[in-house]
């Protein structure tokens, strides 16, 4: 990491603990787990981690892109994440499932600090 890297990453990690939702990521059957070295047969437990509450696209980040009308984004950090996000995850918030359909890594330096997803009910 870079000292700018230091600084930043644990500062982002303190809002999302400070002011993030409580978020329930349910991987799917098939699921790759590093640290077995394969996909699972079975789903991985359900986990509980700290994001971003679902915020509508801006027009400005669709463009070029087909999106469809109340998919939204959430953003949640990489610290001590065992499994990587993927396409497919059930999410829940607030009571609501919502399903990934598309998952970016964000990047600071070399590392993963974390992950933005396409939510859509």
């Amino acid at each position: 990491m870079t000292e700018l890297d230091d600084i930043l990453v644990p500062t982002a990690f303190d809002l999302i603990d400070e002011f993030g939702k409580l978020l329930t990521f349910t991987p799917p059957t098939g699921t790759y787990v590093p640290g077995a070295g394969s996909k699972v047969s079975e789903s991985p437990d359900p986990f509980d981690r700290k994001g971003s509450p679902p915020f509508p696209y801006e027009r400005s980040l669709a463009t070029g892109r087909l999106i469809i009308e109340g998919n939204a984004i959430t953003l949640v950090a990489d610290q001590d994440l065992a499994i990587k996000p993927a396409i497919g995850w059930l999410v829940e918030v607030d009571g609501v499932t919502w399903r990934t359909v598309r998952v970016d890594a964000i990047y600071s330096g070399e590392l993963v600090a974390a992950w933005e997803m396409e939510l859509e009910r």
